[in-house]
């Protein structure tokens, strides 16, 4: 009779790279929206696609975003300054570990 298995370890995270949600005290209220590292696998024939189509990568970025966010978050981050938007950006990425560019294809 085989050994049982171990059961995998799951190392709980809260600091940069965390699965847990990212909350960003804004000026238009708290927003709370789910990591980067656990959002839905991208397709990745659409982010090629899109990167052809769009050289700036911005397609791509807000497919990202469109991945990661619920519409309520969405509209909420549209009503965000642009200086607010560019810190939320920068801390959900510290906080989730990785960044939106490492979604593009190669």
């Amino acid at each position: 009779m085989p050994a049982p298995r171990k059961p995998k370890v799951v190392k709980e995270s809260t600091g940069p790279g965390s699965d847990e949600d990212f909350v960003f005290p804004s000026s238009v209220g708290e927003i709370t929206v789910r990591s980067l590292a656990v959002i839905p696998k991208p397709n990745q024939l659409k982010i090629v696609r899109l990167e052809k189509d769009d050289p700036s990568h911005m397609a791509a970025t807000f497919y990202l975003l469109e991945l990661a966010l619920s519409p309520e978050n969405y509209a909420i981050l549209e009503d965000l300054p642009g200086d607010e938007l560019e810190t939320f950006l920068e801390e959900w990425q510290d906080h989730s570990g990785l960044t939106l560019g490492e979604y593009r294809a190669s």
